[in-house]
């Protein structure tokens, strides 16, 4: 068994769950509504949330050519 999500699991994770994901800067970003209530699910994808954006973010993998 496999315990890496790839990048498409984690899109129709935050899809299923009525959310969008957009790239922006080096950054990818969660958008959508009633986010707060979705947290759990998007922590658990590696994304962080910015305070001063109010916005989940997550870092493209740097390691990626």
């Amino acid at each position: 068994q496999q315990n890496n999500f790839s990048k498409a699991d984690e899109y129709t994770a935050l899809l299923n769950l009525g959310l969008d994901v957009v790239q922006r800067n080096g950054f990818l970003l969660v958008t959508g509504k009633d986010i707060f209530s979705k947290k759990d699910t998007i922590k658990s994808l590696g994304f962080r949330w910015d305070n001063g954006s109010k916005q989940w973010y997550k870092a493209i993998n740097p390691n990626a050519a």
